[in-house]
C-alpha cells in the first residue's frame, strides 16, 4: 500500500526514506516533548506520483493530504482557508541539497485577499499581516514560476515598509507580476496554493515535502524566548535547518530577554556594587557565571553564529566604567560612544562643576578645570583596561554649558584631549593595547575641524612622546546632516571617521547613505558609525548594513539584539545575491 502522507508525530527512524532524515529528526523532537510545530511530512512515493502526472497528485494523495490538514486544524483551532481564524502552513523539502546554501520554503502559505485580514485581527497588526502576504507572493512567483526576485523589488525578506496603503499597492503589482510572467493569477483558493507549493518541491527535488503549522505568520507555537532559542539550535544540530536559517527563525528580542534575564551580576553592577576594575577576565566570568544553562548555551551559540556572519561591528554606548563591563560581557566590540558631558555631570562630579561654574573669577575656574581633568582620566584608563584592543570613542564636550565658562573654553578642551592622552600613556605603560578615538563635536568647516585636529596632534605628541608608536588614536566628527551633502568629501580629509545619530537616519536616510559614500570616495580606509541613542531597531541596523556602515553602538542591554540583528541583516543581504546569481545564470542559460 503507498503512503503518501505521515503525520510528524507518527514518524519513526525507518522511516527515512519516505519522509526524508529532516522529517525523522523533527519527529523525534516532537516525541521528546519538544514544543514543535505540529505538521506532517508528503512522502518520497507521493512526490513521484506529481512527477509523473506533470505536477498534480492523485486523487488519493489530495485525500490524505486533506485528512492532514484537517489533523491540523483540530491541532491548533484554525480552519485553513477561514477568514477569521486561517491556518498558515510553512512549505519546506525536507532534504538539504548541496547546490545550495540555502533551503527555499514557502511561508504563509493560506493567506489569500480574504485570509490575511483574519490574520491582521489576530496580531493587531495589519501592517504584519500584510507585510507576510507580500512575503508569499514573492516565494510563490520564484518558486512555482521561476520570477526572480528582483522583479518584485529591492526590500526581498525586510518588513521595513509600515504604510498600510503602500503594503496594499505592493500586494497588488505583485499579484499583476504573478499573472503576467506566469501566465496564471495567484491561487486564490488555499488548497491550490498547497497543491502548487507541494508540486514545485516534488518537481524541483524528487524528496519528502514538510508542511507544518505557522502561529500567527510565525513558526512554532508562541514558544517562549528560552525555547525559542533553544529549539533552532537543537534543530541545527540535528541537520534540520541551517546555521542561517536558526539566525532568521528568532527575534533580537528573545536573545537580549534570555541574556539579560539570566544574569546575576547585572543588577548589582547598574547598583554600583562593582568599583574596581582589577583583574578584568574574573569579572568578566563573573557576569555570566551561572549561566550555563541549556537555554543560555543556546544563545551563547546563536550570537557565536552572528559573529560568523556579520560584517557589521557592534559598540556600545556607555559614561560609566562598570557599564563597560557588562558591555564587554555581552559581546560588545568596543565603545562606539562614551559623553564627557555625561560623565561630568554625574552626581559625584556635578559638585566640582558646579563650584567651578560660580567661581569669583578666571584664576578659580581655571583651578576647577584642573581639578576635572584627574578624575576624567581615570575613567579613561578604566575604560582602556576593561576594553584592551578594542577601540574607545570618546566625544568631546559640545560647547560650554554657561557663558561665565567662554573665558576658560580653551582650557576645557585641553583638558579633555590631555586627559585622554595622560590615561592612554599610563595604560600603555602597564601592557595595555590602548585605541582611542577622540570625535570631535559638529563643526563648521573642514579648516576647524582641521585646527582641532592639529591640537590633538600636538597634546598627544607633548604627552606621549615615544610612546605615539603604541597609541593609534583616530580623530572623527560629527557629520552635520543638514549640510551633509556639501561638507563630507571636506570633512573626510581631515577624520578618520564619521559618527551619525539615529535621529539622521529616521528623518534623512538619502544625506546619511551620500555622507558615507562621499567620505569613503575620498578617504577609502574612512569608518562610519551610527550611534543608537533609543532602542536598537532591526530595520535601522539593516539599513546601516545595505550602506556600508562600519559599526552601530547601543546600550550594553542591547549589544546582544545588535549582534543578531547585524547578522541577520547580512544574510538576507546574501539570499538576495544568491537569487540575482542564480537569475543571471538562467538567463544566461
Amino acid at each position: 500500500m503507498t503512503k503518501r502522507v505521515v503525520l510528524l508525530e507518527d514518524g519513526t527512524a525507518e522511516m527515512k526514506g519516505l519522509i526524508g532524515s529532516q522529517g525523522v529528526s523533527l519527529s523525534e523532537l516532537l516525541r521528546a516533548g519538544r514544543p514543535l510545530p505540529a505538521g506532517f511530512a508528503v512522502t518520497t512515493e507521493c512526490c513521484r506520483e506529481f512527477n509523473t502526472r506533470l505536477g498534480h497528485g492523485s486523487t488519493d494523495a489530495a485525500q490524505e493530504v486533506e485528512r492532514a490538514i484537517h489533523h491540523l486544524e483540530q491541532r491548533t483551532g484554525t480552519i485553513f482557508g477561514d477568514a477569521k481564524t486561517p491556518l498558515l502552513l510553512s512549505v519546506k523539502p525536507s532534504e538539504v541539497h548541496s547546490t545550495t546554501n540555502e533551503r527555499a520554503s514557502f511561508l504563509y502559505v493560506g493567506l489569500n485577499d480574504v485570509t490575511v485580514e483574519g490574520l491582521a485581527e489576530q496580531t493587531q497588526d495589519r501592517c504584519y499581516a500584510l507585510y507576510c502576504y507580500r512575503s508569499l507572493l514573492q516565494d510563490f512567483g520564484y518558486l512555482v514560476h521561476g520570477i526572480p526576485y528582483e522583479l518584485f523589488g529591492e526590500s526581498v525578506g525586510e518588513p521595513e515598509i509600515q504604510d498600510e496603503l503602500e503594503l496594499e499597492r505592493i500586494i497588488t503589482e505583485h499579484k499583476i507580476i504573478i499573472e503576467v510572467h506566469g501566465r496564471t493569477p495567484f491561487p486564490q483558493d488555499v488548497k491550490s496554493q498547497l497543491s502548487e507549493a507541494l508540486g514545485a518541491f516534488s518537481h524541483t527535488h524528487c524528496s519528502p515535502v514538510l508542511v507544518q503549522v505557522m502561529v500567527n505568520g510565525e513558526y512554532g507555537e508562541h514558544m517562549s524566548s528560552e525555547s525559542a532559542c533553544k529549539t533552532v539550535v537543537d534543530m541545527v544540530s540535528e541537520g534540520l535547518i541551517t546555521k542561517e536559517e536558526a539566525l532568521l527563525r528568532i527575534e533580537p528580542l528573545q536573545v537580549t530577554e534570555m541574556l539579560i534575564q539570566s544574569s546575576d551580576l547585572t543588577n548589582s553592577l547598574h547598583a554600583g556594587s562593582i568599583v574596581s576594575l582589577t583583574d578584568r577576565e574574573e569579572k568578566y566570568e563573573c557576569v555570566i557565571r551561572g549561566q550555563h544553562s541549556p537555554q543560555v548555551l543556546a544563545v551563547q551559540q546563536l550570537l557565536e553564529w552572528a559573529d560568523e556572519v556579520k560584517s557589521l561591528s557592534v559598540l556600545v554606548n556607555v559614561n560609566h566604567p562598570r557599564d563597560a563591563i557588562l558591555a564587554r560581557a555581552l559581546g560588545a566590540e568596543g565603545i562606539g560612544q562614551c559623553q564627557i558631558e555625561a560623565m561630568l555631570l554625574s552626581p559625584s562630579r556635578l559638585p566640582f562643576v558646579q563650584k567651578m561654574i560660580t567661581a569669583d573669577n578666571d584664576y578659580e575656574r581655571r583651578r576647577g578645570v584642573e581639578r576635572l581633568l584627574p578624575m576624567l582620566q581615570a575613567d579613561f584608563e578604566q575604560f582602556f583596561e576593561v576594553m584592551d584592543g578594542c577601540p574607545v570613542t570618546i566625544k568631546l564636550l559640545d560647547s560650554v554649558w554657561d557663558e561665565r565658562l567662554l573665558d576658560v573654553e580653551a582650557d576645557m578642551l585641553d583638558m579633555q584631549i590631555e586627559a585622554i592622552f595622560r590615561a592612554a600613556l599610563k595604560s600603555i605603560r602597564q601592557g595595555l593595547w590602548v585605541r582611542p578615538e577622540i570625535l570631535i563635536p559638529p563643526v563648521s568647516d573642514s579648516s576647524e575641524l582641521q585646527r582641532l585636529r592639529e591640537l590633538v596632534d600636538h597634546i598627544a605628541d607633548q604627552i606621549l612622546g615615544e610612546e605615539k608608536r603604541h597609541c593609534l588614536y583616530k580623530v572623527g566628527t560629527t557629520i552635520e546632516i543638514s549640510r551633509a551633502g556639501t561638507i563630507a568629501t571636506q570633512m573626510a580629509r581631515h577624520a578618520d571617521f564619521f559618527s551619525f545619530g539615529t535621529l539622521d537616519i529616521r528623518e534623512n536616510k538619502n544625506l546619511v547613505e551620500m555622507s558615507v559614500v562621499q567620505g569613503k570616495a575620498r578617504k577609502p580606509y574612512l569608518r562610519s558609525g551610527v550611534c543608537i541613542e533609543q532602542a536598537a531597531n532591526a530595520d535601522t541596523i539593516a539599513f546601516c548594513h545595505r550602506i556600508g556602515v562600519d559599526y552601530v553602538s547601543c546600550s550594553p542591554e542591547q549589544v546582544p539584539f545588535a549582534r543578531i540583528a547585524a547578522a541577520q541583516a547580512a544574510i538576507r543581504e546574501r539570499k538576495r545575491d544568491r537569487n540575482e546569481q542564480n537569475h543571471d545564470i538562467s538567463t544566461t542559460a
